[in-house]
């Protein structure tokens, strides 16, 4: 199998940069991507620049920090401080165009600091509401980006069929709408730790997520920096979001 191991959240915060960075130069993690309106954006651009080889995307933004926009259309979605009040679900009569725009600022400003964007992904997996769809396609016409993660299917833990069969449809339609390119698979980077877990088939390609820096997720980073890069991999071959063609 061909993994990418992609840490989420870069430029969230100094510590979570620092711990990106340091996964980044052991190779124990291959991708990453950024929060445009994160307090730590400019210390991860500049970080970033030490690894050309691998790929940095877009960490799309709804649900924490302030806008880069000033919208009143966006107003649903905000606090009274000004800043987004991390809403999971989306106000049904929430204006479209208004997050495409925000969603724009938010890529121009990584393009704009000297990031060349590889993917499209999202804090809390926003971009994969069903009602974004149509966004998050435009959003890959107007800056070119064809690579985005998929809704996660990756479970060891059974789900509902319904949910499963939603998203089934959903990441088909990711990829054949408008020529798109996803991974065939998105979890967790712990499914690492099991082998039993993921194909060993080597066509097969999966996006693996953690979050260093967080304490909720303390567990993920602890694993991979106690763990050996061949027990890591186990056999699987890890790339960037740039080998997805």
């Amino acid at each position: 199998m061909r993994i990418i191991i992609n840490a989420d959240d870069l430029g969230y915060s100094q510590e979570v940069n620092d711990e990106i960075f340091t996964l980044m130069r052991r190779r124990l993690v291959t991708s990453a991507t950024l929060m445009a309106n994160g307090p730590a954006l400019e210390s991860a651009c500049r970080g970033a620049q030490e690894f050309p080889d691998l790929s940095f995307g877009v960490h799309l933004v709804l649900t924490e920090f302030a806008p880069l926009t000033s919208q009143e259309a966006l107003r649903p979605l905000l606090n009274e401080a000004g800043e987004f009040a991390g809403l999971r679900r989306l106000p049904a009569s929430i204006d479209r165009e208004a997050i495409f725009l925000e969603f724009s600022a938010q890529i121009q400003k990584l393009q704009d600091m000297g990031i060349k964007v590889s993917h499209i992904d999202s804090h809390h997996h926003m971009h994969t509401t069903p009602g974004l769809f149509g966004v998050i396609k435009k959003l890959q016409r107007r800056f070119g980006i064809r690579r985005v993660r998929p809704s996660r299917n990756l479970y060891h833990v059974p789900q509902g069929m319904m949910k499963l069969a939603s998203k089934r449809l959903y990441n088909f339609a990711l990829r054949h709408w408008g020529n798109s390119i996803t991974t065939d698979i998105f979890g967790p980077v712990m499914e690492l730790a099991d082998p039993k877990n993921l194909p060993a088939d080597p066509a097969v390609t999966g996006d693996l997520a953690l979050h260093p820096g967080d304490p909720r997720y303390a567990h993920e980073t602890q694993w991979l920096m106690q763990a050996d890069r061949k027990t890591v991999m186990n056999g699987h071959k890890f790339i960037s979001y740039w080998d997805l063609t």
